[in-house]
């Protein structure tokens, strides 16, 4: 049995990843840390849960419930006090958070490596957005110019997105984008729905893939990927393929 705390549990994303979470029989949702409704419990703010669990206001109080892996969907300037606070009491963190910078990912994979702590860091859990990825990666072999747009709901303030970002890093590994600028754009309007999109030009032909969110449910089946796989690494894990 996994005993999981989820951090942002009460925000959109967390709410909904709780509720796959409560679904899955090897999975015990311990608890959940947030800002807003603490000493009340996780089934009162989000009917027909499965289960239930007690949502705590502090990293302290919410270790106390002994949890083997903390799910992390905070702000990134909370997530990056609570991942070292993970590792040093033993805990698996599993951050679906963007907005780090690249020295957050350095002390991140240092703190797991000298500890040898299997940790999680992906900007994007859904499994579309992972075909997404794998797709790119076979298209960027063939065609050499690319634009990635990303779409968002203004409350949405990180531009490019965590995904975009990440995209961009895997393409520039490649031998056609490793030295070459890739054009991105970030849109971010009212009504829009989570939208990822990359377009590959060649001679005469484009190639387009996209991916939508129409439900935050999405994440929750690569979150327990996350969970049930995290334990067998040493290391911080980068890639949601590395745990299918």
């Amino acid at each position: 049995m996994h005993r999981v705390i989820v951090a942002g549990g009460t925000g959109k994303t967390g709410q909904a990843v709780c509720r796959f979470l409560c679904k899955q029989a090897h999975v015990e949702v311990v608890g959940v840390l947030a800002r807003k409704h603490v000493g009340t419990s996780i089934r009162q703010q989000i009917p027909d849960l499965e289960q239930d669990a007690p949502i705590y206001g502090s990293f302290e109080d919410a270790v106390s419930c002994r949890p083997t892996v903390w799910v992390d969907f905070t702000p990134p300037e909370v997530a990056r006090i609570n991942f070292p606070y993970c590792v040093m009491k033993g805990i698996h963190p599993i951050i679906g958070t963007t907005g780090f910078e690249s020295s957050d990912v350095e002390v991140f994979m240092r703190l797991c490596s000298d500890h040898e702590l299997g940790g999680v860091l992906i900007p994007n859990f859904s499994l579309g957005a992972l075909m997404l990825f794998q797709a790119a990666r076979l298209a960027a072999q063939v065609f050499s110019d690319a634009v990635i747009l990303d779409m968002y709901p203004p409350q949405k303030k990180e531009a490019p997105s965590g995904t975009t970002k990440h995209l961009l890093a895997e393409l520039q590994k490649l031998p056609l984008y490793c030295n070459q600028e890739i054009t991105t754009h970030s849109l971010r309007i009212d009504g829009a729905i989570p939208h990822q999109q990359i377009k590959f030009g060649g001679e005469g032909e484009t190639v387009t893939m996209q991916h939508d969110v129409s439900d935050r449910m999405c994440f929750g089946a690569g979150v327990l990927k996350a969970i049930e796989r995290v334990g067998t690494y040493k290391r911080l894990v980068t890639d949601l393929a590395d745990l299918i």
